[in-house]
């Protein structure tokens, strides 16, 4: 856990700062609902990382976004060099010469 790449997006932190500050406005309306909300606010601050991270939820969310992304990307990609083929044979020639630096000479 010291070493993970999980962290809060801003509206989830933005979210449980709000909630933070409702806890004020809950203990002046309703004490007794305060009895159910101070725990689920223990919860969301200190237990849900530990719990996600564990139950490896958290690495299956970044797996899954990671593949999203990715279609995205090739997606964009694909509709970008059928817009501009002029590029795409640029491209291709670059890579090719390249690889051809890259060849070991004999």
């Amino acid at each position: 856990m010291k070493n993970s790449s999980f962290e809060y997006g801003p509206l989830a932190v933005g979210s449980y700062i709000a909630m933070l500050w409702l806890t004020l406005i809950v203990a002046v309306i309703n004490p007794y609902l305060l009895m159910f909300y101070a725990p689920l606010l223990l919860f969301l601050g200190l237990g849900l990382k530990p719990f996600l991270i564990k139950t490896g939820l958290a690495a299956k969310y970044q797996a899954f976004s990671a593949i999203r992304k990715e279609r995205q990307n090739s997606k964009m990609r694909q509709g970008f060099y059928t817009r501009h083929p002029k590029k795409l044979e640029k491209r291709d020639k670059h890579i090719e010469n390249m690889r051809k630096k890259m060849r070991p000479k004999r």
